[in-house]
């Protein structure tokens, strides 16, 4: 009995030994593939969102975000968006969405929207910086407060 738990031991050690080097070369291909990605990387490496009730008809969105310095430009776009109270089914609102385009290492972004009762609201920020060419984008929420 001892020497069958050995030779299963053995056996998947053998496995997990054959599987490891091409497991990899896989995972060195796949980085291959992508040095753009690697090498480009976002740079926008903090934000700072706020989105508060200033009145009974009227929201003010704040995104601060500032790059590590190697974007060429920094764009912060902010939509407005609305669900039925007590929802998470939020769709764009009909307001227009506010942008803001700077060629800076950080952009100040600040926008008022306006709201009503029995409506719950949020902002979608997208913040797209540039480097090298590459533009790349994150998606951040914010809830009104």
């Amino acid at each position: 009995m001892k020497t069958k738990k050995i030779k299963l031991f053995v056996t998947t050690l053998l496995v997990l030994a054959l599987l490891i080097p091409s497991s990899t070369l896989t995972f060195a291909s796949s980085l291959n593939n992508h040095q753009e990605e690697i090498l480009s990387p976002r740079t926008v490496d903090l934000a700072v969102i706020s989105f508060k009730k200033v009145s009974s008809t009227k929201a003010t969105a704040k995104v601060t975000a500032a790059s590590s310095g190697q974007a060429s430009s920094i764009t912060s776009k902010i939509t407005l968006q609305e669900a039925p109270p007590s929802s998470s089914n939020y769709k764009d609102s009909s307001v227009p969405s506010q942008s803001k385009t700077v060629n800076d290492i950080k952009i100040i972004h600040n926008c008022d929207f306006p709201i009503s009762a029995g409506k719950d609201y949020r902002i979608k920020v997208e913040l797209t910086d540039i480097v090298n060419g590459v533009k790349i984008t994150a998606i951040y929420y914010k809830n009104l407060s």
